[in-house]
């Protein structure tokens, strides 16, 4: 039966898979506790770091995107709407575990994405276009430095509603690559075998590289390559992160 996340942030989730161990811990007052680990995550300093970086990634993306989307509107000509699909593998990056007393590392298994646009396009090139979005993978395991490895049972998900802008970069050719990017907000989820599920929405942001194959004026088939990421969600207290590599395939139809 799922017990829920523990309340108190300093509290472990990782104790039904410790405790199944037998693995234990002597604190300085001789109390035997098994290690804290799900404090996904890491140290001030590196939080601080990540806080940082997250934020200045923020403020590139936004500049860049407002910088295009008014440049579009203001040089160009519209030039008609479109929708578009692309569905591929979803590849989550390992996250680091450090919470002050162990230090470890969760990986997951591939999993699979799916995202679907409404936009416009314009004559110079440019595209805009609302992205709903949804990603799946499964927890492989935790890698607890100094104790070893523990399987996992559960998923992680988001689902996500971006605002993309794209350059198409013009050829003479059927074959048209592009690059773009996109800021939204995701709904991060891990949902434990062990634990109830826990959520959080937060920024979201992608860069994005592909190219399309037209086989007529008003269909397109879409190849691309995205970098997918959020800052760092929160489950009751503890810190995660989730980042991304996406290789999609689909379609583009134009009106």
């Amino acid at each position: 039966m799922k017990t829920g996340f523990p309340r108190n942030p300093h509290s472990s989730l990782i104790i039904p898979f410790t405790a199944a161990c037998g693995v234990e811990r002597v604190t300085a007052h001789g109390r035997r506790l098994p290690p804290r680990f799900m404090r996904w995550g890491s140290a001030e300093n590196t939080q601080m770091i990540r806080t940082l970086r997250c934020t200045c990634m923020k403020k590139i993306l936004a500049c860049f995107l407002v910088s295009i989307v008014t440049g579009f509107w203001v040089s160009a000509s519209f030039a008609g709407t479109y929708i578009s699909g692309n569905l591929g593998l979803v590849t989550v990056n390992d996250s680091d575990t450090d919470d002050g007393l162990d230090t470890g590392e969760f990986t997951f298994d591939k999993g699979a994405g799916i995202v679907w646009a409404l936009g416009s396009s314009f004559q110079n090139g440019g595209r805009v276009e609302a992205e709903l979005g949804y990603r799946s993978n499964s927890f492989d395991e935790l890698k607890v430095d100094g104790v070893g490895k523990f399987d996992i049972d559960g998923d992680i998900t988001s689902n996500s509603l971006m605002g993309n802008a794209y350059y198409d970069i013009s050829t003479e050719g059927s074959f048209t690559p592009y690059i773009g990017a996109g800021i939204g907000f995701a709904l991060v989820e891990a949902d434990f075998d062990y634990f109830d599920s826990e959520d959080d929405t937060v920024f979201a942001y992608q860069l994005i590289l592909g190219g399309s194959f037209s086989s007529s004026e008003q269909f397109s088939v879409d190849l691309q390559y995205r970098y997918f990421a959020t800052d760092d969600p929160e489950f009751n207290g503890l810190d995660a992160e989730y980042s991304t590599h996406n290789v999609m395939i689909g379609f583009r139809r134009s009106f």
